[in-house]
């Protein structure tokens, strides 16, 4: 089954209202269709959709939405090293994150990293201009670098974090 909402011309909510409405809808048609998994197609990624469900109604509950389930977080071997990018986080903020790898790191710090930076942009829109931020732990920084889209490429954010001393 695929789901959409058709846009309309005198629509005056928020693109975060509308998308409420969405997960709204999406969670009870798993329980008309007794899905097993929901598939988001703007970051290409699955579900299962009891976790969906649970996600859906904390974000109901917190105003934080299921970050998760909606942005596919991807680890790519580049001639630089490795490196992590979004997928589907453009829908909500008209950007996507790319960041090298710092050594020894492993993805699951890099995704807790790089979702609290999506999060923040789900919820606050894009990174504008550059600027430098504190990390999640002591002595650690974030520097964002916003880059325009030319071509076919998609604005991307580069971010890279580092550490004091």
């Amino acid at each position: 089954w695929v789901f959409f909402e058709e846009p309309r011309a005198a629509d005056d909510r928020t693109q975060s209202t509308r998308l409420r409405e969405i997960f709204k809808m999406q969670v009870l048609l798993i329980d008309l269709l007794d899905a097993s998994h929901y598939f988001w197609s703007p970051a290409c990624l699955w579900s299962e959709a009891e976790q969906f469900r649970a996600a859906v109604t904390e974000m109901l509950a917190s105003g934080m939405p299921p970050v998760l389930h909606l942005v596919a977080f991807r680890r790519q071997e580049t001639s630089a090293g490795a490196s992590m990018g979004t997928r589907g986080l453009v829908l909500f903020s008209g950007q996507e994150l790319e960041a090298r790898i710092p050594g020894g790191w492993t993805v699951a710090e890099m995704v807790r990293r790089l979702s609290r930076l999506a999060l923040d942009m789900m919820l606050n829109g894009p990174v504008r201009h550059d600027r430098t931020m504190r990390g999640l732990e002591a002595g650690e920084w974030i520097d964002l670098s916003p880059r325009a889209a030319s071509g076919n490429l998609r604005s991307t954010v580069v971010v890279e974090f580092g550490r004091d001393g």
